[in-house]
Parts: structure tokens; sequence; C-alpha cells
């Protein structure tokens, strides 16, 4: 005899064992961030903080990358992806950094410099 089938077969069978992820939103960006900046392939990441103050209902965010603060700041949130994007600058330019929160604590990002030229990756975990 055949044993009834509890699944369809393009059906899921995990679905009903594992809870469904927790959604990301913008309140998860708010904190402290040790971020990691990978300058070079051959080279250690060197170690910075970001700080993000607020992120308000209108998509702005306030805070600080490498000690410099947003100019401007932006996230939105489509799907459950949190993505930033702000603007800073020192004495040789601007830097356009942007981000994906990628798990709860976690964001990965890239920053672009357009007065020292170069395009870095970088992680960061909230503290």
């Amino acid at each position: 005899t055949l044993a009834a089938c509890t699944t369809l077969p393009n059906e899921d069978a995990s679905s009903d064992l594992a809870p469904a992820p927790e959604a990301l939103t913008a309140d998860d960006l708010i904190g402290t961030w040790d971020v990691a900046l990978y300058f070079s392939v051959d080279s250690p990441p060197s170690a910075t903080v970001m700080e993000i103050g607020s992120a308000g209902a209108d998509g702005t965010l306030t805070g600080s990358f490498y000690a410099s603060a947003f100019e401007v700041g932006r996230y939105t949130v489509r799907e459950g992806a949190v993505v930033i994007s702000v603007i800073t600058s020192d004495g040789s330019g601007p830097y356009a950094t942007s981000g994906r929160l990628v798990a709860p604590g976690q964001v990965e990002g890239q920053t672009l410099s357009t007065g020292r030229g170069f395009l870095m990756a970088w992680t960061a975990t909230k503290r």
C-alpha cells in the first residue's frame, strides 16, 4: 500500500519547520558599526566606525562614516532589503558610500572617493 503524502510535489516540506526570516527595517541601521575597510586584496583590512543616529520616515539618515558627518544620507526598503547611500567629504573631496543590510547586524558596502580616485569595499558589524 501507498502512504499518504502530506506535501505536494512543488511544495517545500521544510517551510513548516523553519520560521520565516525576520524582515529587516531601517531601524536596524541605527547604532554604532565596526567597519572593516578593504583597500587592497594584498593587505589586511583597516578599521573605522560608522554611526547611524536616525532613520527618518522620509528616507533620510543622520550619522557619520570615517569620522565625517553625512552631508546627505538616504535609505530605502524594498522587498525586505534595506539599502543606504551617503555622501561625506574630507580635504580631498567627496566620498559616495553605499551599502546593503544583508542580515541583522551586518552591512556590506563600497565607497568611491572621487578626490583620491579609489573604490573600496567594506563590511560592517553592529556593536
